[in-house]
């Protein structure tokens, strides 16, 4: 199993509400239906305006693009109190070392979007880099 699953796996097993504890220790809050809603609304807007932004080279590459986006879905996730906020953490940090991939052109957009989406498929939203 390689470690992409593995992550996957273990991000689908916190979110869906289970998770190591121990007895006396309260399971972690989950996002409401509502709150999701919110979530995916302004991330979406986020990454549309960054993503338009890169199309018509105004941040020019992946990177700038990341760059301009990571802030704004860290504040959202902020703003719905998300409980794994080190997982987000990990998911910004990935997006943009596959950005930086992609901009070096060691690996092809397609490619840079798998790997990506794979490791991130546990979390309530995320747009493409």
């Amino acid at each position: 199993m390689g470690r992409s699953t593995l992550c996957a796996i273990v991000m689908a097993f916190l979110l869906s509400g289970c998770g190591w504890s121990t007895p006396d220790a309260k399971p972690a809050r989950m996002l409401s239906e509502e709150q999701i809603i919110q979530l995916r609304a302004e991330v979406k807007d986020i990454g549309d305006r960054c993503r338009s932004g890169r199309l018509s080279n105004r941040p020019a590459g992946f990177v700038a693009s990341v760059q301009c986006s990571n802030p704004g879905i860290l504040a959202a996730y902020q703003k719905v109190e998300f409980p794994y906020m080190g997982l987000l953490n990990l998911a910004l940090a990935k997006r943009l070392q596959l950005a930086e991939r992609a901009d070096e052109k060691k690996i092809s957009e397609g490619d840079m979007l798998v790997e990506f989406f794979s490791d991130v498929s546990g979390l309530p939203v995320m747009p493409a880099p």
